[in-house]
């Protein structure tokens, strides 16, 4: 996948009808005053990059985890995570000047700038009506990253670690819905915008 504009292509289903709904909930109010909404949408990327950043840290950590009992679980977590990350990244990067080659030949009209990235308003409404979940992926990932880590040291010393007790992550079959219920929040933030990774362990 080369670009955000190619992955919004394989991005849809109930998750385009979330960012349709959203768009006309928020859109009026975001294209009004942009800068009402920068503390949530900056908080909601910078979740989204630090969250990328222990995803990748993960992905590196699961060879060594490579021919014992926790590497498939380990794998099947981060899985997991990786996919709920493209969920919510999407929309954000799909609907920003990052984007590439627009579909119908114009470029997007950016309302708001953080850090490196210019978010039209359907960026701005997704990436602030997903900040609940963007901060949950965060936190998420952490303990998959400290527990993988855990395992690790344990496999190096020849020790045996309980399975694991953290919450699995969301359902895939949930679709957008996990989302849409959670209210928002401002909270200040800095983005690192992320660039493309390659899916899956």
């Amino acid at each position: 996948m080369a670009t955000w504009a190619e992955a919004m292509a394989s991005w849809g289903g109930s998750w385009r009808t979330w960012l349709d709904d959203q768009v006309r909930r928020l859109g009026d109010a975001v294209a009004r005053d942009p800068e009402a909404h920068r503390a949530s949408a900056s908080r909601s990327l910078e979740n989204l990059a630090v969250a990328r950043g222990h995803l990748d840290a993960i992905k590196l950590g699961l060879r060594d985890l490579e021919g014992t009992p926790d590497h498939s679980p380990a794998v099947a977590n981060f899985n997991q995570l990786n996919a709920r990350w493209w969920d919510l990244a999407t929309p954000v990067y799909g609907n920003s000047d990052q984007a590439g080659a627009a579909t119908f030949g114009v470029l997007p009209v950016v309302v708001l700038v953080i850090g490196a990235i210019g978010l039209t308003v359907a960026g701005v409404v997704a990436a602030v009506a997903a900040l609940n979940y963007t901060t949950n992926l965060r936190e998420q990932t952490a303990l998959q990253l400290e527990d993988l880590r855990a395992r690790v040291e344990a496999s190096r010393e020849g020790r045996a670690l309980q399975d694991s007790t953290l919450p699995p992550p969301p359902s895939e079959s949930s679709g957008a819905g996990w989302w849409v219920l959670g209210g928002l929040a401002l909270v200040a933030g800095a983005l690192t915008l992320p660039v493309l990774w390659k899916k899956g362990a």
